[in-house]
């Protein structure tokens, strides 16, 4: 600056010449004072259930040189979210949603900040991501300064998953057989599940229940098993609600009660599970097969121990015996002149007698000299049955058991009467499942007795 105009003279300078040096001109620097604010808006949780309280947080600072006064703020809030209150440092002082109003938050001085929050909610039967704009605004001398930020927040329904699996299958002859299954029940949402009910459904042509943990309500054995509520107290639920991400297993022990010899499958349900706001989550569900093509299946708890087939006088003899018999009726006797089942008939039925039975059937319809196999075909009252087989045999009198006499071995200083005195002792009788078999064979013929029908070209087997 210099000094443009003087009424006296000067000798040391000249106005309005523009020259430096002289005394009538110097330079200054001017700190211009600037106008700022800054608004930074978040939420949480991020990321929410339906009904659930959601929190935004809003922060207002003056980055500025100049004294902001009023603060104000205006929230635009989404479609579907609603204010519930209270607010702080207080309400808004206009509620008209979508817009929240604060009229004067106070004043900020540079480098001062003020927090503003407030709750909201999402309307019922909402899902989806939702985003919030705010707008704070500072009065100063010079004019307003505004700033804005947005914020977005996911909306999600209260969720469960369910995984079964097969953990344990006895497979033993030893009866009775069992299942065990495992349920891993998840809560995947993001709000705390506090109503659990569970279906477990199977076929109880198959299984019959035996236990679980927790222990259902409902336990009839008629294929299905109901739990109520799986967070209520033991023996019937866990004790505690399910809190996000939380886990728990639920534990059932089922009966084979008859062959598993097709594909069945056990499924278990959750439907009309909810949340501690009263929000039904999904329904779930999840299967498994215990049994599927290719493999060896689940053994019923009829176990056949053997079966065998000998000539008698009268005919044929089947012979067989059972370690357990469950749900079982009696047996058919099928028979055919070869080894092939599609040709056997059924020739006669055995009524069952219970586990650790023995059970004889003599076929009298037979013509000597021929050979007959024979297969048993369980009666059952539920399920898929069984075929044994095949034992097979020849009839007639060279197919019958032989014995074998043995000389009585005397001294020579023995009486007469005892020399010529013949004792003739019989060879005790095999056991069934030799009885006419090649063991049998082998045995009498190495004790000096022949196979039966030796010189024909066959043996006799027994299976």
């Amino acid at each position: 600056a210099q000094v443009e105009r003087s009424d006296q003279y000067d000798p040391d300078s000249t106005p309005d010449n523009d020259v430096p040096s002289e005394d009538d001109q110097d330079d200054a620097v001017l700190n211009a004072r600037v106008a700022a604010i800054v608004v930074e808006k978040t939420v949480t949780p991020g990321s929410s259930g339906r009904n659930a309280p959601i929190t935004y947080t809003i922060r207002i600072t003056n980055t500025g040189d100049v004294t902001l006064d009023p603060v104000s703020l205006v929230d635009t809030l989404p479609t579907d979210l609603h204010y519930v209150g209270p607010g702080s440092p207080s309400d808004p002082d206009v509620i008209a949603e979508p817009l929240l109003t604060w009229v004067d938050l106070g004043s900020l001085d540079s480098g001062e900040s003020l927090t503003v929050t407030f709750p909201v909610t999402a309307t019922p039967g909402i899902a989806g991501t939702y985003w919030n704009v705010v707008t704070a605004t500072g009065t100063t001398p010079g004019g307003p300064v505004t700033d804005t930020d947005t914020v977005p927040v996911d909306i999600e329904d209260p969720a469960i998953d369910l995984d079964k699996e097969i953990i344990g299958i006895d497979t033993d002859i030893v009866a009775p057989n069992y299942v065990t299954f495992t349920v891993a029940i998840t809560n995947v949402g993001l709000t705390t599940i506090d109503v659990l009910p569970l279906l477990d459904q199977y076929n109880p042509t198959y299984l019959s229940f035996h236990d679980a943990t927790p222990y259902p309500d409902e336990d009839a054995d008629d294929g299905l098993l109901t739990w109520y509520d799986l967070t209520t107290a033991a023996p019937n639920g866990f004790g505690f609600d399910l809190t996000p991400s939380q886990s728990v297993l639920l534990t059932t022990v089922f009966r084979v009660a008859s062959d598993i010899n097709i594909t069945t499958t056990n499924v278990v349900t959750v439907t009309g599970a909810t949340d501690i706001y009263d929000y039904p989550a999904n329904d779930d569900d999840d299967e498994v097969p215990v049994w599927t093509e290719g493999d060896p299946g689940i053994p019923t708890p009829i176990e056949v121990l053997y079966l065998a087939a000998e000539a008698v006088e009268s005919g044929a003899a089947v012979e067989w015996a059972t370690a357990a018999e469950i749900d079982l009726l009696g047996f058919y006797i099928y028979r055919a002149g070869d080894s092939s089942f599609g040709g056997a008939q059924v020739v006669g039925y055995v009524s069952a007698e219970g586990g650790g039975s023995s059970y004889e059937y003599i076929d009298g319809n037979v013509v000597p000299g021929e050979v007959y196999w024979y297969w048993l075909v369980e009666a059952v009252g539920k399920g898929e049955p069984d075929t044994y087989g095949p034992a097979y045999c020849g009839v007639g009198l060279e197919w019958l058991p032989y014995r074998v006499y043995l000389p009585m071995v005397v001294s020579g200083r023995a009486s007469a009467a005892q020399a010529e005195s013949r004792s003739r002792l019989a060879a005790p009788p095999l056991p069934p499942w030799l009885r006419g078999s090649l063991w049998a064979g082998m045995t009498t013929k190495g004790l000096g007795g022949t196979y039966p029908g030796e010189g024909k070209g066959r043996d006799k087997h027994a299976t």
